[in-house]
C-alpha cells in the first residue's frame, strides 16, 4: 500500500506543495539585475502595483467586472436551466433521450472545433451576415468590437455549458426515492410542488456540492477568451490576465505581478467560500439539532 501512494504522494509534493509555495515566495519579490545577475529582493512592489495609482487597478477592474460576468451567468442562468431540464429529462419526457444527447454533445465534441464553428457561423459568410446583407444592412463582425465581444462569448459560454451539469443533476435524481413521489402524487403534488418540495431537498447534498466548488472559482470563471479575442477588445477576464502574464502573450511577462494577483485573489475567495458553505449547510446542521 506505502508502495502504491509514493508515486502520486511525490506528484502532490513537487506540483501542489512546492509550485504554490514557490508562488507565494515570489509574491513578495522582484527581480535586480544591478550586479549582472539574477538576485529576487524581498519587497511589497507587487501589490503597489496592483492598488496604487496610475498602475494596472484599472485593467484588473474591468477584468474583475468580466469575470464576475462569468461566473453570475453561469450561477443564475446556467444551473438553474440545468436543474430544470434533467427534472424533465428525470421525468421521461416525449424526446427526452433525443434531447439530452443534444445538450450532452457540446461536451464532447472538442471545444476547438465548437469555438471555429461558432465564429464561421457569426463572421463574414454566416447566418449573421446572411441575415443582414439580405435586409440591406450593414454587417457588423461581432467579435470586433466592445461591448458586443463580451456578451457574444458569454453568449457562447452559456449555450454550450448545460452537458456535464445535466450530467451530474440527472445522476443525483435518479437516486431520489420513488415512494416519496409517489406520496406526493397521492397529496395531490404537481410538477412545480414536486420539483421544489420533493426533487431539490432530496439532492441538495449534489446541489449544494456544486455551489460550494462554484463558489471556489468566482475570481476564475471565464469564457474560451484565448480562442475568440485574446483579451481584446473589452474581454479581458482574471484567468486569460494571470495566463498573459505568466506566457508573456498579448502582455509583458511578469510572473511576480502574476504571483502576487494570484495571491490577492486566494485572500478575496476563501473567506466567500467559507461563508457561502456556511449558508449552505446551515439549514442541514439546524434540522439534525431539532431532531
Amino acid at each position: 500500500m506505502f508502495s502504491a501512494l509514493v508515486i502520486p504522494t511525490l506528484f502532490f509534493l513537487v506540483f501542489f506543495v512546492y509550485v504554490n509555495f514557490d508562488s507565494l515566495l515570489m509574491a513578495f519579490q522582484r527581480p535586480d539585475y544591478s550586479s549582472g545577475t539574477l538576485v529576487e529582493k524581498f519587497t511589497f512592489e507587487n501589490f503597489r502595483l496592483i492598488f496604487g495609482k496610475n498602475s494596472g487597478l484599472d485593467e484588473i477592474l474591468s477584468a474583475v467586472k468580466n469575470t464576475l460576468i462569468f461566473f453570475f451567468s453561469d450561477l443564475i442562468i446556467v444551473f438553474p436551466i440545468s436543474i430544470l431540464m434533467s427534472y424533465f429529462f428525470f421525468k421521461k419526457m416525449p424526446g427526452f433521450r433525443f434531447f439530452r444527447f443534444v445538450f450532452y454533445l457540446p461536451a464532447v465534441i472538442s471545444s476547438s472545433v465548437l469555438v471555429i464553428l461558432f465564429k464561421y457561423t457569426i463572421g463574414d459568410g454566416g447566418i449573421i451576415d446572411a441575415y443582414m446583407t439580405g435586409r440591406g444592412k450593414e454587417f457588423v463582425y461581432l467579435l470586433s468590437k466592445a461591448p458586443e465581444a463580451l456578451w457574444t462569448i458569454v453568449f457562447y459560454s452559456v449555450i454550450f455549458s448545460f452537458g456535464s451539469n445535466i450530467v451530474v443533476l440527472g445522476g443525483s435524481m435518479n437516486g431520489v426515492s420513488g415512494e416519496v413521489l409517489e406520496a406526493g402524487k397521492i397529496d395531490g403534488c404537481g410538477w412545480i410542488k414536486e420539483l421544489f418540495l420533493l426533487v431539490i431537498p432530496m439532492m441538495w447534498p449534489t446541489i449544494s456540492t456544486i455551489v460550494i466548488l462554484k463558489m471556489t472559482g468566482i475570481l476564475s470563471a471565464s469564457g474560451p477568451i484565448l480562442a475568440f479575442t485574446k483579451g481584446s477588445e473589452g474581454t479581458m477576464t482574471l484567468s486569460y490576465l494571470l495566463y498573459a502574464l505568466v506566457s508573456g502573450v498579448g502582455k509583458s511577462q511578469d510572473l511576480y505581478y502574476a504571483s502576487a494577483l494570484g495571491v490577492v485573489m486566494t485572500i478575496i475567495v476563501f473567506p466567500i467560500t467559507m461563508l457561502v458553505k456556511h449558508l449552505v449547510y446551515s439549514d442541514k446542521r439546524e434540522a439534525e439539532e431539532t431532531i
